[in-house]
């Protein structure tokens, strides 16, 4: 299963369409299309969306397609963070070969680990605020 397979079943699974799944993560319709159909891949900026605005989705899943594509709890848990994509990445290592964009995507974020760690902080700061939000 692809990366553009998992964004399908996210959209299947929170009954989205291509306008909606992109007016969430700031991408056009067209984009969203074209990761659907591994045309693209997706930056850093539109897991993060996705995981502010959906705390149940497991980021990790789409990204590795390790694990399940929802988080059990209603809480949710993306405490996105590279060094859990790099910990996978090394677990994983024989599964991964298969694809290299995951790779290169390790390596990326690897290179941006002080932005990330600020961004994660962020990213659950956001999660708590919209959780509250909800149970309003």
């Amino acid at each position: 299963m692809t990366i553009g397979d998992r964004i399908t079943e996210l959209m299947k699974l929170k009954g989205l369409t291509q306008k909606k799944l992109g007016d969430i993560v700031g991408y056009s319709d067209v984009a969203i299309g074209k990761l659907q159909k591994n045309k693209n891949e997706p930056k850093f900026v539109f897991f993060k969306k996705l995981a502010e605005y959906y705390p149940d989705v497991n980021i990790t899943y789409l990204i590795t397609g390790i694990g399940e594509i929802q988080y059990s709890n209603v809480r949710g848990g993306n405490d996105f963070s590279i060094s859990e994509i790099v910990r996978l990445n090394q677990e994983n290592e024989e599964e991964l070969k298969e694809y290299p964009p995951f790779k290169d995507f390790v390596i990326r974020m690897s290179k941006n680990y002080d932005l990330l760690g600020s961004i994660q902080k962020d990213i659950v700061k956001l999660q708590k605020e919209v959780r509250e939000l909800r149970s309003k």
